[in-house]
């Protein structure tokens, strides 16, 4: 993908959704994962480890907006001196030391930053990592703590800055391509840009609306993709489509964590919500998905049906260089390498362990990944592919 510099006029604003798309949106956002517990959060979703980011020296920290359903109050100490953020994963705007007590009001998707109000000044919120502090044992069960949006909107805010770094291991990742997306997700090439050595980007130039953002990590070996709510101790989670992303707001995001695909291709700008890759192999064809088991059950408990095989049929003419699985119910999620039979088309990995969920008998959506060795990807989502039950 070609970048530009930021163009310096300012962007009409971009078409407002449908009633349709801000429902879903909404409802996406405020969805609360009750009875978990303060252990249950701080395991759930991604595999990233809990290490510190750095922004660039410049970045502007204004007021934020933070919007939280009503709650009683939680309580919890702080384990070590730590940041809190303007947003998840955003700009730094302060510190907290080791033992001082926060009111914590609230939590991101993702369950690694919780929202709190500053100890100088109860009326405003930060953000913090959830690795940083201990629950108050009197407090509610942290599960129970609303979803909040960090919302820029109305601040002036018309840039995007952070860092692009690797999912799994926080190395800062260079020459990903990036472009702020209008509210359908189309992207806007003319405001792209590439990050930098450090991983750093900046988008420059933007009115103070919403916008999402488009990532291209292809040249470097890593997925193409959108931002999404979600964000885990190194930054913002992408999604392979907008419809899956569905995360607009100005300023929200800042770091960004890429998963590696393994493989450089040549890609262009998507127009419209789906992923266009160039390249002369034809796309991985995935296959029904089975399950030597449909129903099992969660954990913590003595059930003995806890676990599941999985097994999807998978070809392609170049032949496969991996296989994922990402499975999801409520806020909980997480990814499985699959591994492929000998001299044969089927993948297969086993599934277990699951953290309990908020409803008995949720469903459990199964989303699988291909990328042959040209590295071209395909994604099949299965919505309810298991029922997984209390135990």
């Amino acid at each position: 993908m070609s970048t530009h510099a930021p163009a310096r006029r300012p962007l009409p604003p971009p078409k407002r959704p449908s009633a349709a798309t801000w429902a879903a949106a909404l409802l996406a956002v405020t969805t609360i994962v009750a009875g978990l517990g303060w252990a249950g959060v701080i395991g759930g979703g991604g595999d990233s480890p809990a290490t510190s980011t750095t922004l660039p020296a410049s970045t502007t920290v204004s007021a934020t907006t933070t919007t939280l359903a009503a709650a009683p109050e939680w309580t919890a100490t702080v384990a070590a001196e730590t940041d809190l953020y303007q947003c998840p994963a955003g700009a730094t705007t302060g510190t907290v030391t080791a033992g001082q007590q926060v009111v914590v009001t609230g939590r991101a998707e993702g369950n690694h930053w919780v929202s709190v109000q500053r100890p100088q000044n109860p009326d405003a919120i930060a953000w913090m990592r959830v690795a940083a502090i201990a629950p108050d044992p009197a407090s509610p069960a942290w599960g129970d703590l609303p979803l909040g949006t960090c919302d820029l909107a109305g601040e002036g805010i018309q840039r995007f800055r952070g860092r692009v770094v690797d999912a799994s291991t926080g190395a800062p990742v260079a020459g990903v391509g990036l472009a702020p997306t209008d509210v359908d997700g189309n992207p806007l090439p003319a405001y792209a840009v590439t990050s930098a050595s450090d991983g750093s980007y900046e988008i420059g130039g933007l009115v103070d609306a919403q916008y999402g953002l488009w990532v291209d990590g292809t040249a470097a070996g890593y997925e193409q993709s959108f931002a999404s709510a979600s964000v885990g101790p190194l930054g913002y989670f992408t999604r392979p489509t907008w419809p899956e992303a569905a995360a607009v707001a100005p300023g929200t995001f800042g770091d960004i964590a890429l998963d590696s695909t393994g493989a450089a291709v040549t890609t262009t700008l998507p127009a419209g919500s789906t992923t266009t890759v160039v390249g002369p192999n034809q796309l991985p064809a995935i296959g029904a998905l089975t399950a030597t088991r449909s129903t099992i059950y969660s954990q913590p408990g003595n059930c003995s049906t806890i676990s599941t095989l999985i097994s999807v049929e998978i070809v392609d003419a170049s032949g496969l260089a991996s296989v994922k699985v990402r499975w999801s119910y409520g806020s909980r999620y997480g990814t499985r390498t699959m591994y492929q039979l000998p001299d044969s088309n089927t993948w297969q990995v086993t599934l277990t362990d699951f953290p309990k969920p908020a409803v008995d008998g949720v469903a459990v959506q199964l989303e699988v990944t291909a990328t042959d060795n040209e590295g071209l990807v395909s994604t099949q989502l299965f919505p309810a592919a298991l029922t997984l039950k209390f135990c």
